[in-house]
């Protein structure tokens, strides 16, 4: 097995945490507007925003899954070009982690769920 360098091996780890949580907490902020408003017309575009919240933040959790296999599977060392693609994807990932956490935290402030 080909071990990834340390310190990013770290901070993927530190991703999916975040990621999952990212996760759990737009599920719980979806099921408390709709125990609390229902559905309707308004809480349908909430619905949609949470939901692509959600659907990133998985997807980005899987993708630096899937890498931490492959890398992995590599012998005897990662190629560079995969290095390379982690190294992008942890770029995208924390360059768009606070903007994720910003829209949940609007929908728990605008409907007073803080």
């Amino acid at each position: 097995m080909a071990d990834l360098p340390q310190d990013m091996a770290d901070i993927i780890w530190h991703l999916k945490r975040e990621l999952l949580s990212l996760v759990n907490d737009t599920t719980a902020t979806e099921f408390m507007v709709l125990e609390l408003f229902g559905e309707n017309e308004l809480t349908e575009v909430i619905f949609g925003e949470l939901s692509n919240v959600r659907e990133k933040a998985s997807s980005w959790f899987e993708r630096l899954s899937s890498l931490q296999l492959l890398s992995a599977d590599s012998q005897p060392v990662i190629a560079s070009d995969m290095l390379y693609l982690i190294e992008r994807s942890i770029e995208q990932i924390q360059a768009n982690l606070p903007a994720m956490k910003q829209s949940i935290q609007e929908v728990k402030k605008d409907w007073d769920l803080i």
